[in-house]
């Protein structure tokens, strides 16, 4: 039988629209808002309860809205041409009546990074829009290192971050939080006490182990306790992470999880082959396809392990040193992380999502070499396209047959 979603994971929508209009009265009353670009500053903001919200997250939201479409045209139309994923939530602030959720409320800060031109100009001209002050970051995680990664560099990431970073970079990114931390110091009139941010990084590790205990018993389930679908919404909670409400959130999604692996409960009619889906998109539209004409389920992706990537051991008495390596070296897609992914929840084969160069796909080679089957497909496929490919690749790779 197909199963209702996770009671947890609903608790976990419900629990974000709530904070959305609680944040926009918040806003109303003159309380401070931030926007907020993925994996910069939320920590320190969720620390001292600022409410922010992350851009990225904003974009799905607009997508799974519906709406990304016509606030694409209003983008064309000014002579931005291009893949607009990133420029969407700016878009809203063009045409307010295509925003989900009622829109958002006015930021009194914009935090972007200059992770690329594209992102950067984006930030620019939304802070334009929206009349409020950008602060700029020079870098972050996904900035080029000055050495190469160790093949088995997310074993160690939590423990011997120092070795797995550039001292010079961390020292650069220690001076930018010290930086934002003194100007949210002097904009909100009130100190920000180093010991509060200790304790939120406590329990950002505790908040990830805890979803690391859901994970394992994922993957290590008889029969596969849950939507794919619901793995991915439950990544909201990413956004309150280090706040107590994260972590009963997470707390109730994995003794959920529990529950269910013990009376195995299955998250999907039938299934088969294991699937790990290799990106970090959103669920693929031809999931469905491939469950009902192969029985293929997707148990897990990025999203399972990237958790673990958030804790850290840190010094109580500086953990900004800790967050600032963290935002230098988040995690790095490499094949080996992938490969031990698909042996972990024990996958039949891999598909991704990536761009596929001259020389064809590192994680292909990868892959393969460790006898997992392997399919790419090109970023931009269109799903019948995709469908097509993924018709040949079981029948003959797999000798699969449909149905």
């Amino acid at each position: 039988m197909t199963l209702e979603r996770l009671a947890s994971v609903d608790a976990m929508r419900a629990y974000q629209r709530e904070w959305l209009e609680s944040t926009r009265a918040h806003a109303q009353r003159g309380g401070p808002f931030i926007l907020c670009n993925s994996d910069e500053f939320e920590d320190i903001l969720n620390a001292f309860e600022i409410p922010s919200l992350v851009i990225n997250y904003w974009n799905f939201v607009i997508l799974r809205s519906g709406n990304a479409r016509p606030l694409q045209r209003q983008l064309i139309e000014r002579g931005y041409p291009g893949p607009h994923f990133f420029s969407l939530g700016y878009a809203t602030a063009l045409d307010p009546a295509q925003a989900p959720w009622g829109g958002l409320p006015t930021p009194r800060l914009l935090v972007g990074s200059s992770r690329n031109d594209y992102e950067r100009r984006v930030c620019e001209l939304w802070a334009e829009k929206l009349g409020c002050p950008l602060f700029p970051i020079d870098f972050n995680f996904g900035s080029p290192r000055a050495t190469p990664l160790p093949g088995d560099w997310w074993r160690t990431v939590r423990t011997d971050w120092r070795a797995l970073t550039d001292p010079a970079r961390v020292e650069g990114r220690y001076e930018q939080v010290r930086a934002f931390l003194n100007y949210l110091e002097r904009d909100l009139g009130r100190p920000l006490p180093i010991a509060d941010i200790a304790a939120a990084m406590e329990r950002i590790n505790r908040q990830m182990d805890i979803w690391m205990e859901a994970d394992a018993l994922i993957a290590g389930a008889r029969v596969h306790p849950i939507a794919f679908r619901d793995q991915l919404a439950m990544y909201q909670a990413m956004w309150h992470r280090g706040r107590p409400d994260g972590v009963r959130l997470v707390s109730d999604y994995r003794d959920e999880i529990a529950e269910r692996v013990a009376r195995g409960v299955a998250g999907y009619a039938e299934s088969g082959l294991r699937v790990l889906f290799w990106s970090v998109n959103a669920e693929p539209d031809f999931h469905a396809w491939m469950r009902e004409r192969f029985g293929a389920i997707i148990v897990a992706s990025p999203y399972s392990a990237m958790p673990a990537m958030y804790a850290r051991d840190f010094d109580p008495a500086d953990p900004l040193l800790a967050l600032s390596a963290r935002h230098t070296l988040l995690f790095q897609l490499t094949p080996e992380w992938m490969v031990a992914e698909a042996e972990r929840h024990r996958c039949d084969l891999i598909i991704s999502s990536e761009a596929i160069g001259d020389h064809g796909s590192v994680n292909e080679r990868a892959a393969e070499a460790a006898g997992i089957p392997f399919l790419a497909i090109p970023q931009g496929t269109p799903p019948a396209d995709a469908e097509q490919r993924l018709e040949r690749f079981f029948s003959e790779r797999l000798g699969r047959k449909p149905g």
